[in-house]
C-alpha cells in the first residue's frame, strides 16, 4: 500500500482558516480488506472500497464570536481499479456539511465540534467531535 497526503492551510484573518488536504492510496495486490476507503464525512469508513483513493477536501472556519465558531466543508473522493471503471459518476463520493464550533480553551487550541454532513445515497452523519480531524 502506498500513500500520499497533502495539507495546506490558509490564513484569512480575524481566526478564519480556509484548509485543503488531498489524500491518496494505492494497493497493489492487497486483499480487499486493504483496500483504499472513503474518508469523508457522511460515510461509513470501509464501506466503500476500492484500489485507488485519491480524495480532495475543503474547509473553512469562521470565527466571528469569540467563543463561537462556524465550519463548512465539502470534499469528494474518486475510487478506481478492480472492478471499478474509473471516476466515472458512480465511482464519485461527494461530501458537503456545515457545523459549529465551541472554543473550549482558545490558547490552547481546544475546540468542541457538532457538524452535519450529506453524502450521497442516503449517506449521513451527525459528529460532535474534541479538536481538529487534520
Amino acid at each position: 500500500m502506498y500513500r500520499l497526503d497533502y495539507r495546506h492551510f490558509w490564513s484569512q484573518g480575524d481566526g478564519n482558516v480556509f484548509a485543503l488536504r488531498q489524500s491518496n492510496q494505492w494497493t497493489q495486490d492487497a486483499p480487499p480488506a486493504a483496500y483504499a476507503p472513503v474518508l469523508l464525512r457522511g460515510y461509513t469508513t470501509g464501506r466503500v472500497p476500492g484500489q485507488v483513493d485519491v480524495l480532495d477536501r475543503g474547509r473553512g472556519t469562521l470565527s466571528d464570536w469569540r467563543a463561537l465558531g462556524a465550519t463548512l466543508f465539502a470534499g469528494v473522493a474518486c475510487l478506481y481499479g478492480g472492478n471499478r471503471s474509473g471516476c466515472s459518476g458512480s465511482d464519485l463520493f461527494p461530501s458537503v456539511g456545515a457545523g459549529a464550533q465551541y472554543f473550549l480553551k482558545p490558547a490552547e487550541g481546544i475546540v468542541a465540534n457538532l457538524e452535519y454532513a450529506i453524502g450521497k445515497d442516503g449517506n449521513r452523519a451527525l459528529l460532535f467531535k474534541m479538536g481538529y480531524t487534520w
